[in-house]
């Protein structure tokens, strides 16, 4: 059913041999496309998470000791150890006095939650691997043998892709844990009892509590998209062949209602941290410093209360660009 919309402009106008008409619009490169589609989306979405919680951990001025290289060997886990060494890239250079005592628990097991999403994309990309380039049409010719001389035309449930909505929904899940973490980073920053700054980071007129308000919803529905998907039945309940149905598609529209609350929520911690080192008079590690001039040339620093929304809106925007620009750019 996903197919045949694609195919029908295709074929029309065509004189078409036995079989290649359902061929067209059989099998699963449906399912194929969309985890392979998600596991592209998801590589940038990483990418933008390790920058934006390395900003935070600057903008916390948190003890960098949670970020020792010596981890890497000690916990044994190559996922949380590549994450564990891209936080240390982002801040390299990172200076001054650190805080005297260790950071909350959001900031210390950051290493090893975004080494669980690595571990999730990598089981992704290998499903993604796999259907690419897996037969799945049904009914499947076999070529001829020793025992079929004329070959065999097999009926198959080749077009189930079984692996392709648990990759999904592990990555929607990694999403909503790190909508969480973005929350609970925001909430802490905004803190002056906890973060030792600003209380509510105001500057001047300046105030940005209400973004921990906005991070809430943007949790709560990410944890409602990384639900599991069922299989669907179909055709009442069970009548003809048809009784089943696969869970690709509700499965990937999870995983990007996810993602984008995670993009979402990394967009207001974005406004905080960048605020965080405004008020301070902070200068950001040098390998951040790109990112940091763009979010402030799409969200300047308050200095008067004003409208947030249109602002916050453009950045987040501007993230989603980053996240689905053509390979090229």
């Amino acid at each position: 059913m996903a197919l045949a919309p694609l195919m029908v402009g295709a074929i029309q106008g065509r004189t078409l041999g036995e079989k290649e008409a359902l061929a067209l619009v059989n099998g699963s490169p449906a399912a194929s496309a969309l985890v392979a589609d998600c596991v592209l989306a998801m590589r940038r979405r990483l990418d933008l998470a390790e920058q934006l919680f390395a900003l935070s951990i600057e903008a916390f001025n948190a003890p960098l000791e949670a970020y020792d290289a010596a981890f890497a060997e000690l916990w044994g886990d190559p996922d949380e150890a590549a994450s564990l060494a891209a936080l240390r890239r982002w801040l390299e250079g990172a200076g001054g006095v650190r805080r005297p005592y260790q950071a909350p628990v959001s900031y210390r097991i950051l290493p090893r939650l975004l080494g669980q999403f690595r571990r999730a994309l990598a089981a992704a990309e290998t499903v993604a691997a796999t259907a690419l380039r897996a037969v799945t049409d049904n009914p499947v010719f076999l070529p001829p043998d020793a025992a079929y001389p004329a070959g065999r035309v097999c009926s198959n449930g080749g077009y189930h892709n079984a692996a392709a909505t648990p990759a999904m929904e592990g990555l929607a899940a990694c999403c909503a844990e790190l909508c969480l973490i973005a929350d609970r980073h925001v909430s802490k920053l905004l803190d002056g009892r906890t973060s030792l700054l600003p209380d509510q980071l105001a500057d001047g007129d300046g105030y940005l509590g209400n973004l921990g308000m906005v991070q809430v919803g943007y949790v709560e529905a990410a944890r409602r998209a990384a639900q599991r998907n069922f299989l669907p039945g179909s055709e009442g309940g069970g009548f003809g062949q048809n009784d089943v149905a696969p869970a690709s598609f509700p499965a990937w529209r999870s995983q990007a209602e996810a993602g984008a609350c995670l993009e979402a929520t990394l967009t207001n911690l974005a406004i905080v941290a960048s605020q965080a080192l405004q008020v301070t008079g902070r200068p950001p590690p040098p390998a951040l410093a790109p990112l940091l001039a763009e979010i402030r040339r799409l969200f300047p620093p308050l200095s008067r209360q004003r409208a947030l929304a249109d602002d916050a809106a453009r950045l987040c925007d501007a993230f989603r660009a980053r996240i689905f620009a053509p390979a090229e750019a």
